[in-house]
């Protein structure tokens, strides 16, 4: 990177706005969460519509493990951008070419899930169905995963465990009345239905299905941020400066402002989903989430107008920033 005076001024004012973001939304969450919900809040009116179903006990018990699920994702997005400003604290130091991407795609992924599971201004059977499903995915993944690691002397293996935890909640989900609905072949699940005639929510989601609808101002910004994550070459070559008989590798300030605005937009999402969920819509960290995210838009606008470092981007980089 060419360390310019407005380059690590740029970088500073990212990493600082990643902090602050974090620590904004942390506060907020910890407010709206022990704060009672108001009458009129979806997870008030949930909490009654669960009280009147059928073994209301049971589907109280899924539905309370999918919100606090929904919270701790809430809670990694802010991890995530925190760290993110963390690594930029020290733009004269240091700065990377390729971990920002790791930590923004990981802010989407978790913003998006969060988006999906509280489904903001759907009916409460949308936010069981997907909760439900959610958490049997996720059983159904952790039993597979521990079911590959071995013993040793000094440690039993973890499988037999965690299926024992994968099969109790799968068993609640059959006491609440919940349909499993198999695949073709009956050896797995491949989705729910809360109700007989209602629609069936899958196990499977995939992320950059969700993270593209709850970023449509952000158009393939998963693919770029995953090419990175990856190591597609194509997806790192823009840190890469090739000259005569030499390579280089050097950060690009666009490049690392390309991660940070969507991280800091998984942030304002996030808050937002989380308040209005809770009745809290109207607290003004959520407006003030929303205007951090905007103002560095603005700012990595006018960084790239001043310094000519949009002229050559890829047209889907440019794409990440609201028009003028």
């Amino acid at each position: 990177m060419t360390r310019s005076d407005a380059a690590l001024d740029f970088l500073t004012q990212a990493g600082r706005y990643c902090r602050e973001q974090a620590d904004e939304l942390q506060d907020l969450l910890s407010i709206v969460v022990q704060r009672t919900a108001p009458p009129g809040a979806p997870a008030t009116q949930d909490h009654r519509a669960l009280l009147a179903s059928v073994r209301s006990d049971d589907r109280h018990s899924l539905g309370s493990q999918a919100v606090v699920a929904g919270l701790s994702l809430a809670v990694s997005v802010a991890d995530q951008v925190r760290w993110l400003g963390v690594l930029l604290a020290r733009p004269d130091d240091a700065v990377p070419l390729y971990a920002h991407a790791s930590l923004a795609r990981s802010a989407l992924e978790a913003a998006a899930l969060v988006a999906h599971l509280f489904a903001d201004g759907q009916p409460f059977p949308i936010r069981l169905g997907r909760g439900v499903a959610f958490l049997l995915a996720d059983a159904d993944a952790a039993a597979n995963g521990a079911a590959g690691i071995p013993g040793n002397p000094y440690m039993p293996t973890p499988g037999p465990g965690v299926q024992a935890e994968r099969d109790r909640l799968f068993a609640l989900v059959r006491q609440a009345k919940i349909e499993m609905v198999p695949n073709r072949t009956g050896n797995r699940i491949k989705g729910i239905r809360v109700r007989a005639d209602g629609p069936e929510f899958p196990l499977v989601t995939r992320s950059s299905d969700l993270v593209e609808e709850a970023f449509p101002d952000m158009p393939k910004v998963y693919a770029m941020l995953s090419a990175v994550v990856h190591g597609m070459p194509w997806g790192l070559a823009d840190s890469m400066r090739l000259g005569h008989r030499e390579i280089t590798w050097e950060p690009d300030p666009i490049n690392v402002a390309g991660s940070v605005l969507p991280a800091l937009t998984a942030a304002a999402i996030t808050g937002r989903t989380v308040a209005r969920y809770r009745g809290a819509g109207d607290t003004p960290a959520v407006a003030g989430l929303l205007r951090r995210q905007q103002t560095f838009d603005k700012a990595m606008q006018q960084f790239g107008r001043e310094h000519g470092v949009l002229a050559g981007a890829r047209p889907t980089i440019a794409r990440f920033l609201t028009p003028t």
